[in-house]
């Protein structure tokens, strides 16, 4: 894992590997981060999740590790990227529902 400076800050990613074989519904309830480092005294000064906390459930949404050699900072829009893995039932089926629509909802 490298890490990454920006603003005078140590960025790192974080990721996990899953059990080769599990499909992503058995196995995964991790959330990636990035984080800012103090190396010098070896701790965390804070860590943002890429997404909501699922309460080590699974079924909600899981994954957005922050993937490469360091994290990807878009310096424009303040942000930080990852992939998501999975997302809850209810949000996919609501996601179908959108897509299969053939009246648009709203006029132009």
């Amino acid at each position: 894992m490298s890490n990454l400076e920006h603003f005078r800050m140590e960025f790192s990613h974080i990721q996990r590997n899953f059990t080769e074989g599990s499909s992503i519904e058995e196995c995964c309830t991790f959330r990636g981060s990035v984080a800012k480092l103090n190396a010098r005294i070896g701790v965390i000064v804070w860590q943002t999740f890429m997404l909501p906390d699922n309460n080590g459930s699974r079924g909600e949404y899981t994954g957005a590790a922050v993937w490469g050699s360091s994290p990807s900072i878009d310096i424009n829009h303040n942000q930080v990227t990852g992939n998501l893995f999975s997302a809850p039932q209810r949000i996919l089926q609501c996601q179908e529902e959108e897509n299969n629509q053939t009246v648009p909802t709203h006029p132009d």
